[in-house]
Parts: structure tokens; C-alpha cells; sequence
């Protein structure tokens, strides 16, 4: 278990850094359009974006996810390569029709230089998506992460200079041709299983689990609110409304995965390996309380600071903007103390997929219809709250589905701890940022920092012997460790959850 909890330690900081990058470029690049182009240009940019997105989904079959947990059970190097070919030949066939899906859908919706552009970056997603998911499942993450930057630095600079033109289109150009140079960093550490021998791999075997994740992919999209700008352009939204609703759901999504977003497969790969139930809920566990530690800090700073960071994207008013930071975040912070994604990633890794697949779509469609006639009826800001809402509700059923079917019960005495002390910690520097105190907003932002760090050392969410778990015996661990329980009040806590 030691070994596993590591070597998933490991592969999280790397994938980490390698999420940070894919999601630092699209945030850089809708700064990029909305300061520069406007905000009209960014109302385009993000339900385009927003539309691209779905589509790629749908048309990625599910590999992402169906790859972490099948590469765990091949049985030598032959039928790892027979796996990769396989998944690889469906994947290009797939990248060549969704190119020309995409570039239909937005010739006259859009333009057709905006439809070229999207049809491009959504082809290169499609490829670049797959040897990033073979590299992960691999625990290759540095791969990853090396790939990423030079995507970040490639892509950022030409849409600066197609934002600084006013070119939509050239920006999506350049989102392009930096997935392609980081899908080509990602080949290199695969050419073991590229070429040389391969087994054969039957269709229905590379198919049917991830299928099956497929329609969960496409669920969790349109419940994070990922597709919500596009339901708002056919919602009759206009283009500059979209774009305030995009910055509240982008810095949302940040704020909420910026410091997690490493453990996207990793954590899939890591459940589907362990050895039994109970290293399966120990696991659990911790994940639900290292992801809190790692999001509530980045949470609550964008509620505190949310007029601060709307500003970021935008000129001129953006009360708009920031009501809808503030009520998709604090939706997420309810999501995440209930457990987060760890639910569905054990329903999946342990044989419960098809009741993931359930839940999941059910409320996929649930968001759908909640966002698109919350903003054609009664605006951008009860459409916030309804997706939010949304979101809660499926993590809540899977707990509950999770409970009851893996007896993988939740480490509420240390969520309770440590949100007490987060909020409470939070309120000095909340204080200095309301209106009419201009002088003291700049100290608020290290007070709200030594604030959240204090709030952890007081909470103790880690169980005793888990920082060791997690980083060996170096200078992380001996920073993890005052983050522990003692080892007597961890009994008692695993008692009373």
C-alpha cells in the first residue's frame, strides 16, 4: 500500500504541473481575448471553446479514463502494444471525421476561418489527449508535464497576437499548433510500445469500458458547466453576457481543480490497483482529504478576492461576474466536502461503472435542461446557481450509491475540522477587501495566506503515518507530518466516521 500511496504521489505532482499548464493556457488565452479583442470576442472565443470541448468528448470514446484502468491489466509488453495500436487506429479515424463534424457545425453558426481553427485544435486534441493518457496510466507523468509547457508557450504567444488583431480565429490556431508540439513530446517515451511485437487486441475488450466512461466524460462536462456558455448561445444569451458567465465558471473551475487537477487518471489507475477493499477505502479516504486540503484554500480566495479576479478578463462593470464566482464556488466547496470525484472513481475502478454510467448521465441531461431554461427564462445568474446546484446533487447520490454498495464510509470529523478553520481563517482578509478600503486590499492577500496555512496545522487532517505514506521520509514529509492527527485522537476519529 505504502508503495502504491507513493508511487501515485509521484505521478500527481507531475500531473499535476502538466494540468496546471493545460489550464493555465486556456486561462492566459481567454485573458489574452477578453483584454485585448474584448468583450464580445470573449463571449465567442469561450462558447466556441465551450462547443469544442463537447464535441472532443464525445468524440475521445472514453479512452482517458478506459485507458487508466486497462494498461493496469495487461499482462506483458506484447499486449500493451497491441492495446496502444489498437486504441490508436480508432483514435485517428476518429480525430479525421470529428475535424470535419466540427468545422460543419460552426461554418455559417460561427465563420468558416473560426470553423477551420476549431476543427484543427480539435483534431490535434483528439491525438494529443491519447498518448498523454498512455503516458499517464503509465506513470509517466514528467512526459506529460515537459509536453505541456511547450504547448503553454507555443499556443499563448500566437493567440496574444491573434487577440491583438482581434482574430478569434487565429487564436484557435494557435491553441492548434501548441497541442501539436506537445502531442509530439508525448510520443517519445511510447516508442517502446509503438513499435516491436504486439499481441493482438480484440475491439470489444479495447471498447467496452471505456464506452462506458464515454458517456460519463460527456456527463461531467455538462454537469461542471463546461458546455453552460454553449447552452447560453442557444439559450439566446448575448455574446457579452456569455462572456461574464464564462470568466464566473473559469475561475470556478480553477480555483477548484488548480491544485488537484494532477490526480485526473492517476487516481482511476491508482484505485483499480489496489489489493483489496480495505486498502480501497483507506485510499478513499485520503484522497477526499488531500484533494480538500489542496482546493479549499484556492476556493475561498475566489470568493474572498472575486472582484479582484473578475477585473482579470474584464473592463467596466462586472457585478454580473462576480455574483457568479461566488455562487458556483461556494457550490463547489459543498461538492468537495462531500467527497469530490472520489466516488465515481471508486464506482468505476471496482466494477460499479455501469451505476456510475447511470448517475452520471442522468444528471448530465438534469444540467442541460436546468441551464438552458434557467438563462432563457430568469438570466446568467440563476443559471449559475442551478448548475451548481446540479453539481452538488450528483456527488451526494454518489456517495450514497458508494456507501451502501463498498461500505467506503467518509472522514467527516476531519472535513468539519478543517472547513471551521478555513472559514474562520478567511474572514480577516474578507474584512479588508469591502468597498470603501482601497489602502488595505493589498494586505489581505498575506494575511489571507497565513491564514490558510494556519488553518491547516490547526485542522490536522492527515491520519497519523500518512505523511510517510505519501512522501517517504524526505523534506516533504517532515512539512506533511504537522498536518497529522496524533495517533490516539485518529483512532478515535476513525471510530466515530
Amino acid at each position: 500500500m505504502d508503495t502504491l500511496t507513493r508511487d501515485t504521489a509521484r505521478s500527481y505532482i507531475w500531473n499535476q504541473l502538466a494540468f496546471v499548464l493545460d489550464g493555465l493556457t486556456l486561462t492566459l488565452a481567454s485573458v489574452c481575448v477578453g483584454r485585448l479583442a474584448g468583450r464580445d470576442a470573449l463571449g465567442t472565443f469561450s462558447w466556441v471553446l465551450s462547443m469544442a470541448g463537447l464535441v472532443a468528448l464525445v468524440a475521445a470514446l472514453g479512452f482517458k479514463e478506459g485507458i487508466a484502468v486497462l494498461v493496469q491489466k495487461v499482462e506483458d509488453d506484447a499486449a500493451l502494444r497491441g492495446l496502444f495500436r489498437r486504441l490508436l487506429t480508432i483514435r485517428l479515424w476518429a480525430a479525421v471525421v470529428t475535424v470535419v463534424v466540427t468545422a460543419v457545425l460552426l461554418w455559417h453558426r460561427a465563420s468558416p476561418p473560426i470553423a477551420l481553427g476549431v476543427a484543427a485544435y480539435v483534431g490535434a486534441v483528439l491525438v494529443a489527449g491519447l498518448l498523454s493518457a498512455f503516458n499517464v496510466a503509465l506513470f509517466q507523468t514528467r512526459a506529460v508535464a515537459f509536453g505541456k509547457i511547450a504547448s503553454c508557450i507555443v499556443s499563448v504567444g500566437i493567440v496574444a497576437a491573434g487577440a491583438a488583431v482581434g482574430s478569434v480565429a487565429l487564436a484557435f490556431v494557435g491553441l492548434s499548433i501548441g497541442t501539436i508540439v506537445g502531442g509530439a513530446l508525448f510520443f517519445l517515451p511510447l516508442r517502446r510500445i509503438a513499435f516491436g511485437p504486439a499481441s493482438p487486441c480484440r475491439l470489444s475488450h479495447a471498447l467496452q469500458l471505456p464506452l462506458t466512461l464515454a458517456i460519463v466524460a460527456v456527463s461531467n462536462y455538462l454537469i461542471g458547466s463546461q458546455a453552460a456558455s454553449f447552452l447560453l448561445k442557444y439559450a439566446r444569451i448575448a455574446d457579452g453576457e456569455i462572456a461574464v458567465f464564462s470568466v464566473g465558471v473559469t475561475v470556478a473551475f480553477v480555483s477548484n481543480r488548480a491544485l488537484m487537477g494532477g490526480f485526473t487518471s492517476v487516481i482511476l489507475a491508482a484505485f483499480s490497483r489496489a489489493a483489496d477493499a480495505e486498502h480501497l477505502a483507506r485510499l478513499h479516504s485520503l484522497y477526499v482529504r488531500a484533494t480538500t486540503i489542496l482546493s479549499m484554500p484556492m476556493l475561498l480566495a475566489s470568493v474572498v478576492f472575486a472582484p479582484l479576479i473578475a477585473r482579470i478578463w474584464l473592463k467596466g462593470d462586472i457585478g454580473d461576474s462576480a455574483f457568479i464566482i461566488n455562487v458556483l464556488v461556494a457550490w463547489s466547496i459543498a461538492a468537495r466536502l462531500m467527497g469530490g470525484g472520489a466516488h465515481s472513481a471508486a464506482l468505476y475502478s471496482s466494477g460499479l461503472q455501469n451505476i456510475g454510467l447511470v448517475v452520471r448521465a442522468f444528471f448530465g441531461a438534469l444540467s442541460v435542461v436546468a441551464v438552458y431554461f434557467a438563462a432563457a427564462h430568469m438570466g446568467i445568474r440563476t443559471a449559475a446557481s442551478a448548475a451548481g446546484a446540479v453539481g452538488f446533487l450528483v456527488i451526494a447520490v454518489e456517495w450514497i450509491v458508494v456507501y451502501r454498495m463498498r461500505a467506503i464510509g467518509m472522514p467527516w470529523t476531519a472535513l468539519a475540522r478543517l472547513t471551521l478553520y478555513s472559514l474562520a481563517a478567511s474572514v480577516p482578509a474578507w474584512l479588508l477587501t469591502l468597498p470603501g478600503r482601497p489602502a488595505l486590499t493589498i494586505l489581505a492577500v498575506p494575511i489571507f495566506a497565513l491564514g490558510a496555512i494556519a488553518a491547516l496545522i490547526l485542522a490536522k487532517p492527515l491520519s497519523a503515518g500518512e505523511a510517510s505514506d505519501i512522501a517517504g521520509h524526505g523534506l516533504l514529509s517532515k512539512v506533511l507530518v504537522r498536518l497529522e492527527t496524533p495517533a490516539s485522537a485518529a483512532t478515535l476519529e476513525s471510530q466515530a466516521s
